[in-house]
């Protein structure tokens, strides 16, 4: 016996305004030319919109979008992570791993946060202000483990759902 496809993704994809395409930058858009009521973008490309690095068009069109926090019933906001590692024959272990200590420290996370306009991965660094001004998401604490032994199930799922891309 086939299983349906899962209602919430069928409804999901009932609900588009159009097939997806583009990147983040293009949802924005679309949501300040009224294309779309509702989409997903990362807030990096949304602050970073807002600062003006990809000029006055793009500015304007950022600032006619609001964020709205993301939570799940059982967990927060998935959140991108930027990471670094350590490779296990690196030459310079003790220097690499002092590094990589000072990164996680509030002065480098601060500056880290307000180049890339990302939020800080301690909780007792500062955002930027463009960042800090869309307000606070709590992030998802499932286990990253636990979220790569669903991928072929929820890859599965979209596939039988009919989505192209």
């Amino acid at each position: 016996m086939r299983t349906p496809p899962n209602p919430w993704l069928r409804g999901i994809k009932a609900n588009l305004a159009h097939a997806p395409e583009g990147k983040d930058n293009d949802v924005i858009r679309q949501l300040a030319e009224g294309r779309c009521s509702i989409g997903i973008a990362n807030t990096v490309a949304l602050a970073q919109l807002r600062d003006g690095r990809e000029g006055a068009e793009w500015t304007a069109w950022a600032n006619k979008v609001k964020t709205v926090p993301t939570t799940f019933e059982r967990g927060g906001t998935h959140v991108n992570l930027t990471g670094a590692a350590l490779a296990k024959h690196a030459p310079h272990r003790a220097a690499a791993l002092k590094f990589l200590e000072f990164l996680v420290t509030p002065a480098a996370q601060k500056r880290y946060a307000a180049a890339e306009l990302e939020y800080p991965v301690t909780s007792d660094a500062e955002s930027a202000l463009l960042v800090a001004a869309m307000g606070a998401f709590p992030s998802d604490t499932l286990d990253i483990d636990a979220i790569t032994a669903s991928q072929k199930a929820a890859i599965a799922l979209i596939k039988k759902v009919g989505f192209e891309k």
